[in-house]
């Protein structure tokens, strides 16, 4: 940090007190090689003990938040954060795989969907609490071949960058500081209706209660890097393929994914045998069910392409 004056923030470590506590444990250090925070994480998992104080170091350009994990999707870890007012609050983590990760070599394109579900979900959950209080949001996730679920991504009030990550990559970001992401916004942002608030409510109630609440346009960036085994399966086996190719028949992929709803991944369990099964739907209409247990497909049946609506657990 002292080589290269720059702040490094060093994740979740274990850390073991005199008195044979131990902790999630996140150290900050400053450019001049200082130890600037030890956070220890407030929501711990297992026997680890609960830190009692939020995550906040000084810079020079104002304070910055640190989340750990899945601390970022607890209400209760917000406010005390956004109490001093960061302008960027950072969240280490290792999240678990939205997937099996068998079904996920097998089929890298639902991957890709499940990616931008959680991005989804994480959006919305980020963009209600800069209302009140402008920030910029980084999480720096493990990708999925180091037993994470690859969803790192940068979320300001008036774009994301999303960066799902197959293998360790290097992600460079250039955040807004809160006094610039108002004129950083793109045209057409204006103050909501009533009416418009109201149905807003159905997934952020909190809405209600801000008459001045002000939506637009945004900036969505998706970045994609699929490993050659992917690239392989997705490409129909061609051996040849030049980079422009390459790169749309990617973008193809990912915008296929976020507009195509007829392909659905939804877990199963028969009455008969309880074992946990996998349906999956695709856009050209086959159904195949897949055990987790065995890693493979056990049934598969071509229902025709366009007749898939949806995809669910019956009763009964």
């Amino acid at each position: 940090a002292k080589r290269r004056g720059i702040y490094i923030v060093l994740g979740s470590v274990e850390e073991r007190t005199a008195d044979a506590r131990a902790y999630d444990t996140c150290v900050v250090l400053n450019p001049e090689g200082e130890m600037v925070l030890e956070y220890r994480k407030m929501s711990p998992v297992g026997i680890k003990c609960a830190g009692t104080e939020p995550g906040i170091f000084e810079t020079e350009h104002g304070p910055v938040g640190v989340l750990l994990g899945a601390e970022a999707e607890e209400e209760a870890r917000w406010a005390p954060l956004l109490a001093h007012e960061p302008i960027l609050v950072l969240n280490p983590t290792r999240a678990p795989m939205l997937m099996d990760p068998v079904l996920a070599k097998s089929h890298p394109e639902l991957q890709v969907v499940a990616w931008h579900q959680g991005f989804v979900t994480l959006g919305r959950s980020v963009e209600s609490r800069t209302r009140n209080c402008p920030f910029a949001f980084a999480r720096a996730d493990a990708p999925l071949e180091a037993g994470g679920a690859g969803t790192s991504v940068l979320i300001e009030p008036h774009r994301s960058v999303l960066a799902p990550s197959w293998s360790a990559s290097f992600i460079a970001v250039d955040t807004t500081l809160p006094a610039d992401m108002r004129t950083a916004r793109m045209p057409g942002w204006r103050q909501l209706l009533v009416e418009e608030r109201i149905r807003s409510a159905v997934r952020d109630r909190a809405i209600l209660m801000d008459e001045e609440v002000e939506r637009g346009p945004r900036y969505v960036v998706w970045t994609l890097q699929l490993p050659d085994r992917a690239k392989r399966s997705l490409l129909g086996h061609s051996l040849v393929k030049t980079l422009k190719e390459l790169r749309a028949e990617e973008a193809a992929l990912v915008e296929s994914s976020r507009v195509d709803r007829r392909s659905f991944l939804t877990p199963l369990t028969p009455p008969t045998s309880g074992k946990l099964l996998y349906a999956v739907v695709s856009s050209k209409g086959s159904l195949a069910l897949w055990d987790t247990k065995l890693k493979r497909e056990v049934h598969s049946i071509g229902l025709g392409q366009g007749s898939v609506m949806a995809v669910g657990q019956g009763r009964g």
